[in-house]
């Protein structure tokens, strides 16, 4: 079935961002999937407004040099509040992909010159990021640069650089790893920032990926970057994240073409995955489990409210996404893992606060008064697909529907009423089940 002009909206605004207002999308189909693919790639582009605020937080609401926790809100403030959101999705899955932990690092600044790093290249040449990651000050904490010294090379980022950013397991051998480790000896950190170590340095000749000599760690960047299992390794992070939880081989490869055709840029990539027909296709439509951060902020924006930006950290990380500090370096698992019985329970517990929770006209809540004002509906099933299209911006599964319908019924001795007051309750009740749905936790 052919999707409509808001659906096809609802659907990229989801994807290329973190989800919007009815209003957003009404303006996303009225400007034009094309157009707004272009306005959504266009990461050069500064949010002024959204910098100014963030100027003026930044000595009164948030402590970023010492609170990791308010580097959360910080972050979080940004992806609710900017109007590049796929500037901003992207950092979220760089963030992932690159994981580092505050918990290890312990070092607030370097974790926020590290996320203001991903964002200012998240649609660079890859090479250009790659060493970015590699000198960055909370990278080179977190996989233990300084113990990188000629003679007795760590490998930590050597492997990781080949496993899990560049090439995946089996496109090298343990024998690339370790030449590689003593090809980045001697990239230390220093009072905070990255120092080449020329006395640890191991200049003597090495052999990484078929290539021989004296080389130095930006020389096996080159190597990796321009490895050929490089190019597909990413286009399926990117289309997982992106695109669908087991996202089809031909439209990873399209992805995977598009940084072989520009050499390396993530911009190519990343306009070659939205632009692609099979984007729209309606396998790929609710085919992604929404992490935590996308379920809430997705949530705050689809209602048009706010919850106080420190509690929203705390309620990401009983969800199973602590920002800031993933489980391991390999970022989280996503898909299916972010559903959990103890995840869930904590979704619901977040839709109820974001539905029932009445706040002052300058904290903006969920008001089903004024959100029913100007409507007439004369049955309970056009309350619910008014509702519905609200919130899920797409069309109920039928058990949800006739979940919702049952809910809003009146008792036997009741009589249906469109009046607000009566009616305020039961659609809060609505709408927290229907964020709780199983169609809102699809992207």
């Amino acid at each position: 079935m052919a999707l409509t002009p808001i659906e096809l909206a609802a659907h990229l605004r989801r994807r290329a961002g973190f989800g919007a207002s009815a209003r957003e999308i009404h303006e996303t189909a009225e400007l034009g999937i094309e157009r707004a693919v272009d306005e959504l790639l266009d990461f050069e582009r500064e949010d002024a407004d959204l910098e100014r605020a963030l100027e003026t937080f930044a000595g009164d609401a948030f402590d970023l040099n010492n609170s990791i926790d308010d580097v959360r809100a910080w972050w979080l403030y940004r992806m609710i509040h900017t109007r590049r959101p796929l500037r901003e999705k992207l950092t979220l899955f760089w963030h992932g992909h690159f994981a580092t932990s505050a918990q290890k690092v312990d070092r607030t600044a370097s974790m926020i010159e590290q996320n203001r790093m991903l964002r200012r290249l998240c649609g660079a040449n890859f090479r250009e990021l790659l060493e970015a990651v590699a000198k960055d000050p909370a990278m080179l904490v977190y996989l233990d640069s300084n113990s990188n010294k000629k003679g007795k090379p760590n490998e930590n980022f050597a492997r990781e650089l080949m496993e899990l950013f560049s090439l995946g397991i089996g496109s090298y051998t343990e024998k690339d790893v370790q030449e590689a480790a003593r090809a980045f000896t001697g990239w230390h950190i220093a009072d905070g920032a990255y120092k080449f170590n020329a006395g640890q340095h191991d200049g003597g000749e090495k052999t990484v990926l078929g290539r021989k000599g004296k080389l130095n760690g930006g020389d096996v960047l080159d190597l990796v970057a321009a490895h050929p299992a490089t190019p597909t390794f990413l286009a399926r992070k990117l289309c997982r994240f992106f695109v669908n939880d087991q996202p089809d081989a031909a439209y990873v490869e399209r992805v995977a073409s598009a940084y072989r055709r520009s050499g390396g840029s993530l911009r190519a990539m990343v306009e070659a995955l939205f632009r692609d027909p099979a984007f729209f296709a309606e396998e790929n439509v609710r085919s992604v489990v929404k992490s935590p951060v996308e379920f809430a902020v997705g949530a705050l924006k689809t209602l048009g409210v706010t919850v106080p930006l420190r509690n929203l950290a705390p309620s990401l990380r009983k969800m199973g996404q602590n920002l800031l500090a993933p489980p391991s370096v390999k970022g989280w698992d996503g898909g299916d893992a972010w559903l959990t019985s103890t995840s869930l329970f904590e979704r619901g517990n977040f839709a109820a606060v974001v539905t029932y929770t009445r706040g002052l006209s300058e904290e903006p809540r969920f008001d089903p008064r004024e959100w029913l004002a100007g409507r007439t509906m004369d049955s309970i099933e056009s309350l619910v697909d008014a509702l519905a299209a609200e919130i899920l911006q797409g069309p109920l599964t039928k058990p949800t529907r006739t979940a919702l319908v049952e809910y809003l019924r009146p008792g036997e001795k009741e009589k249906w009423s469109m009046e607000p007051k009566t009616l305020d309750p039961k659609l809060r009740g609505a709408a927290r089940l229907l964020i709780s749905s199983p169609e809102f936790q699809l992207a």
